[in-house]
């Protein structure tokens, strides 16, 4: 991911989690500004990634826990890191106690006063970050209740990221994602290529090379003396990361979110990613097959992309065109076209790209 794009999700998600603290616990803001602000940050773009009457909800509900119910000004220094270790435990952290200290309340070592009292003040510096650190796996636990996902893989969390952004209108999608996400679960994570509706969208257009499509083309070139393998994403929660990867927005908490979900669920519609040789995506298309049996390709991401990845691009979409035996799509005065929804329920049309392929590149409609 470019660094604009990491900047660009960042704010906006630290903007919703700033919103959805500083309404139910202003005081755990500034705390964590004055102690522990790279910890907050980090703590504010995962709840920025829950959308608002979820995260209001969970916010609320956290204040009712152990962890901000608690008096804490009212402890002494041990009893407080005591308290600080119980609730670590019960939320699945490590222990926030110097080692020597622990072995002590065991009654493993001795210990003077002034020795116990040093121990102790270093663990309650350390109170701050704990309890945001506490609060993150209690997004986690919240995001993932339902399938127990989120120890596979960085991709993965992002997908739990991304079905916690969505509201509950049918349009979201969030219905269809939940269900991709139930299915993971089961080991079933591709089952929705074959849904009774992506079949009949199949059926309903011979023309399309189906194979053809579902596999795409791994095209490997060489831009500016580096490296760059283009392909049809076969990962299906790396694409759901294609406005992530951009900065689009159709990335968590992006106004079009949903969008990506559309990307992943519908037959008609791949991804293409341009990789280094990292493996590192340095930018992405989507391209679409509308009803008429048409090629769609939308516009190559990040914009700021190089004249020579854009020329990737297009001679990528010519030859993959030429693989499945159809025409592009161009957009002309009196033209149009109709991309179908097919297991979502909606899906942002970004349009053709206006750079595409020109009269002499190859066959257009």
């Amino acid at each position: 991911m470019s660094a604009p794009a990491v900047v660009k999700n960042d704010t906006r998600l630290l903007a919703f989690g700033i919103v959805g603290m500083a309404e139910l616990s202003p005081d755990l803001l500034w705390q964590g500004l004055q102690s522990a602000a790279l910890r907050l940050f980090h703590t504010l773009r995962l709840l920025g990634s829950m959308e608002y009457e979820r995260r209001l909800q969970f916010m609320r509900e956290q204040m009712q826990t152990d962890w901000f119910v608690c008096d804490w000004a009212t402890l002494d220094a041990q009893a407080a890191s005591h308290k600080m270790l119980t609730l670590s435990k019960l939320s699945q952290l490590d222990s926030p106690l110097p080692r020597r200290l622990r072995l002590y309340f065991k009654g493993e070592i001795t210990l003077t006063e002034m020795q116990v009292q040093r121990h102790c003040q270093m663990t309650l510096r350390r109170f701050p970050a704990l309890r945001l650190r506490a609060l993150e796996q209690a997004i986690w636990q919240d995001m993932d209740k339902s399938f127990q996902l989120r120890e596979n893989s960085v991709s993965v969390r992002h997908a739990l990221r991304l079905a916690a952004s969505l509201d509950s209108r049918p349009a979201s999608n969030r219905k269809g994602l939940r269900r991709f996400l139930q299915n993971a679960k089961a080991g079933l994570p591709l089952s929705y290529l074959d849904h009774t509706l992506n079949l009949d969208w199949y059926a309903a257009h011979p023309r399309l090379k189906k194979t053809q499509w579902q596999v795409g083309l791994r095209k490997t070139t060489t831009i500016d003396g580096a490296t760059v393998q283009l392909a049809f994403e076969q990962d299906p929660f790396e694409i759901l990361k294609l406005g992530t990867y951009a900065g689009s927005c159709l990335s968590v908490g992006g106004f079009c979110d949903y969008s990506a979900v559309a990307c992943l669920l519908d037959a008609n519609k791949q991804v293409v990613y341009a990789r280094n040789e990292k493996g590192r995506v340095i930018a992405r298309q989507l391209l679409a097959i509308d009803e008429k049996d048409r090629l769609l390709c939308c516009a190559v991401y990040p914009h700021q992309c190089s004249p020579a990845i854009h020329a990737a691009f297009k001679s990528y979409d010519l030859e993959i065109a030429g693989l499945l035996g159809l025409e592009f799509y161009q957009e002309q005065a009196d033209s149009s076209y109709d991309v179908a929804t097919i297991l979502a329920q909606d899906w942002w049309d970004d349009g053709p790209w206006l750079e595409e392929a020109s009269p002499a590149d190859g066959p257009q409609a």
